[in-house]
């Protein structure tokens, strides 16, 4: 009886495994030469769940190997703290709107 339970616990923990990874790399963007992926994350006023979505955001740059962008559109104290915390261990990248504007008119994304 404890031995079919057990077997029933790891066979859905399995299952569980196999469809996280599945559904991870549908998630993946495609990569080729010459190309590169950010996820930018658009922070304005107070934001107390930048943390949350960075942590989200980190997993699938985890996955896929791209880089993760904060984009400033008038962060508050608290949130800009959040922001300079993640860009002090290297974990993202902050710009300003403007800033950004000017990368992405100019192709200069992903040689910065």
């Amino acid at each position: 009886m404890i031995f079919d339970i057990v077997i029933v616990l790891l066979a859905t923990t399995g299952i569980i495994c196999c469809v996280r990874f599945v559904y991870g790399l549908m998630l993946l963007p495609v990569r080729g030469k010459g190309c590169s992926v950010s996820t930018v994350i658009r922070a304005e006023g107070d934001c107390p769940e930048l943390q949350k979505v960075y942590d989200g955001a980190k997993w699938l740059a985890a996955q896929g190997g791209f880089r993760v962008v904060v984009l400033d559109a008038g962060m508050s104290g608290e949130t800009r703290r959040i922001a300079q915390r993640l860009e002090k261990d290297g974990s993202v990248e902050i710009y300003t709107v403007d800033k950004w504007h000017e990368l992405m008119l100019h192709g200069m994304v992903g040689k910065i």
